[in-house]
């Protein structure tokens, strides 16, 4: 028996070590009871006292609260004349009072949704328009296009405060003591409300060397603060960060990164001791954006796909646990510290000399690769570039073919007349005849050709095509983004099923992935499987 277990116990630890090399974290959970494929612009995560949470997601003028990690609670959709909405808030103090602030003011529910009364109504229709709203213990603030508006607790009017703001209100926020208000070309401070604001961020306040950004194209995509008070901006131009006290701005060095691209930034935070053993720095923070969410750590950016069957990402709120949730054009995901901290050990992994991929060839040779089902997908959706092509071939040979017409006519003609003879005296009157009968008939066709030389140089279809071509272009990368996502999160569930052994539900899910490649591919990548298994 003692050489029969030596011999084994290389094997064993052996697999243990690949097993452990090989375990692949679940990433994002997408939250799609209810939801189906819809685009959730914005999201609000209400934290309770007992550590649970609810979501609450607006697409378009329709809000839908959905509990933790369950389907969705309720849905009712926002009334008035312009039904879009741009930020939902839970009262702190009233968790049964929800705020939505919408294209045609601001609207208040008192019972959870169940019924809404519009209390900002500006009689200026510049001014109606409320796109961000902050509740605090002196009153209501709401941000709008022209500009922010105080309504006092247990009071009814509304205000105007702080004139020196003109622009559109993107986002009002607040950090203990401090409100921030943001516009799309600035960041303002105050202490206690009321007080005047004061401008501490702004195009031009921070330069490489001395030298000002780009004013005319400058853009101030969103910010978020620390506990400690410490501030990190997304502009248009770079990331910039300062500390409490604000005497600096420095930049943080994020490399190539499509920073126009950002639709929210926040600080990452972990529930404590959940990274207790790993080597990571949490001062990193994470963005939403077109393309994706992404990770800043160490000066690398990772992006966070796994699980995540979308790019584009809306917007996104942490938790205080470290749990992030995100709006999607496919609906809401989250993704908890735990999957988090996996999720940056892989990465951290990535040159590791184990290749999981070698240890599944033996499944993935009867599949089609990423290539094979980018061509099917296109070739299904009847999306080929080559298309573009032929339209615009077929209009540049259009002003060498005559337009032809042809016109014929023709006509009948019939003519009779009558002689009347008779006497009265002879006691009646006589009809003879007809006297005279006549028919005609003629036919003419002509036929024209005409060349317009012109056309020849220029068409006018081509603007159409033009419009057409960026349809079908958009169109294509869409579908080859959603084929790439779903490929190879199925991949990785095929790893994890082999590493973590047989799991219904993660059967269920590259079940699930198989039928949405299918859908995309016309059923080729099915086809494709049982050739491969009966060569």
């Amino acid at each position: 028996m003692k050489p029969r277990f030596l011999l084994c116990l290389p094997v064993l630890l052996a697999h243990c070590t690949i097993s452990q090399a090989f375990t692949v974290p679940r990433g994002w959970i997408h939250h799609a009871a209810g939801l189906g494929q819809v685009n959730i612009e914005h999201i609000y995560v209400f934290e309770k006292a007992e550590g649970d949470v609810d979501v609450w997601g607006v697409a378009s003028n329709r809000v839908m609260h959905l509990a933790h990690h369950q389907a969705v609670r309720s849905s009712f959709k926002i009334p008035g004349e312009s039904g879009q909405a741009h930020q939902i808030l839970v009262s702190p103090e009233r968790p049964s009072t929800i705020f939505v602030a919408a294209d045609d003011g601001l609207y208040v529910s008192h019972d959870n949704g169940g019924a809404w009364e519009n209390i900002f109504i500006e009689s200026r229709r510049s001014g109606r328009k409320c796109l961000s709203v902050l509740d605090r213990p002196e009153g209501l603030y709401v941000g709008t296009t022209a500009g922010v508006y105080f309504r006092r607790a247990y009071h009814r009017g509304w205000s105007r405060i702080w004139p020196n703001i003109t622009d559109p209100i993107r986002r009002l926020s607040q950090a203990r003591n401090i409100i921030y208000v943001a516009t799309s070309m600035a960041l303002y401070q105050t202490y206690d409300g009321l007080e005047e604001v004061g401008l501490i961020f702004t195009s031009g306040i921070v330069g490489e060397e001395g030298s000002d950004t780009d004013k005319v194209n400058f853009y101030l995509r969103d910010f978020d603060v620390r506990g400690d008070g410490t501030l990190i901006i997304a502009s248009s131009d770079g990331l910039y960060t300062s500390a409490k006290g604000l005497q600096r701005w420095d930049r943080i060095k994020a490399g190539t990164f499509p920073f126009r691209d950002i639709n929210r930034i926040q600080w990452l935070s972990m529930k404590k001791g959940a990274l207790q053993h790993e080597r990571i720095d949490l001062g990193q923070f994470i963005v939403a954006t077109n393309r994706g969410a992404f990770l800043y750590q160490n000066g690398q950016w990772i992006s966070l796909y796994q699980g995540m069957f979308s790019n584009q990402v809306n917007d996104m709120v942490v938790t205080r646990s470290g749990e992030v949730f995100a709006a999607t054009d496919s609906g809401i995901y989250s993704l908890n510290s735990e999957e988090m901290s996996a999720l940056l050990r892989q990465a951290n992994n990535s040159n590791s000399e184990i290749d999981p991929a070698d240890h599944m060839e033996h499944i993935w040779k009867h599949e089609l690769d990423i290539n094979q089902v980018h061509h099917y997908a296109i070739q299904y959706a009847d999306v080929h570039p080559d298309k573009i092509t032929a339209w615009k071939n077929a209009a540049r040979r259009q002003g060498w073919f005559p337009k032809l017409d042809i016109g014929v006519d023709g006509g009948r003609g019939w003519s009779r007349s009558d002689s009347l003879w008779g006497s009265s005296s002879s006691g009646g009157t006589h009809y003879i005849g007809p006297d005279d009968k006549s028919r005609s008939q003629d036919v003419g066709w002509d036929v024209q050709l005409s060349w317009d030389l012109a056309d020849i140089v220029w068409n006018s279809d081509q603007t159409s095509i033009d419009s057409r071509s960026k349809l079908l272009t958009e169109l294509r990368d869409d579908i080859l983004n959603q084929a790439t996502r779903i490929f190879y999160e199925r991949r990785r569930l095929q790893i994890q099923k082999i590493q973590q052994g047989d799991s219904v539900d993660v059967q269920l899910r590259i079940e699930e992935l198989t039928a949405l490649l299918d859908a995309l591919t016309g059923g080729e990548f099915s086809r494709a499987k049982r050739i491969g298994k009966t060569r």
